[in-house]
């Protein structure tokens, strides 16, 4: 199996899946609720609020959602950025800082440092595929859904878990 670092590095700006932003329809809102995924930034067992868009796959059924948080990689400290990958009908969490730069006429470039990825236990053998896909939709994502040049830094190891909180 590659390194997790290779992985990335594998991926970085190419696109094997089919990963588009779409703003969410009805029904889309319905399926992103029943996930009940709860809030970090929240000590009351908040759930995170529907998002308006997300970076869907619909040939895989892969969803990648930044859920919350603000993580600015320049300050190097603070509150991540939490993102969700939604997979297999599993939910995979990931926590990363960015840094972004550029313009309209020149463009976007984004560097992301990735601090934590959680993945369900049961998922463990398709870590990594979970990678990958994670590391393309972040180059779809782009910079607040516009194209950028997307740069994936700093990946650790996964934790394993039985159950997601």
């Amino acid at each position: 199996m590659a390194t997790i670092q290779e992985i990335f590095q594998a991926t970085e700006g190419k696109q094997l899946m089919s990963f588009v932003n779409e703003v969410l329809s009805e029904k889309d809102k319905e399926r992103f609720a029943s996930y009940k995924i709860k809030s970090k930034l929240s000590s009351y067992g908040d759930l995170v609020p529907i998002p308006a868009k997300w970076t869907i796959d619909r040939d895989y059924d892969a969803i990648l959602i930044r859920l919350e948080g603000w993580g600015m990689r320049r300050t190097g400290q603070g509150i991540p950025i939490f993102i969700a990958l939604i997979w297999k009908d599993q939910l995979i969490r990931f926590e990363a800082f960015q840094e972004a730069g550029g313009n309209v006429e020149d463009g976007y470039e984004i560097w992301w440092e990735v601090t934590k990825v959680i993945i369900p236990k049961a998922l463990e053998p398709e870590t990594e595929t979970i990678l990958q896909l994670f590391s393309e939709a972040l180059n779809v994502l782009g910079v607040a859904f516009a194209p950028a040049i997307v740069h994936i830094n700093e990946i650790p190891s996964p934790i394993y878990v039985q159950e997601m909180q």
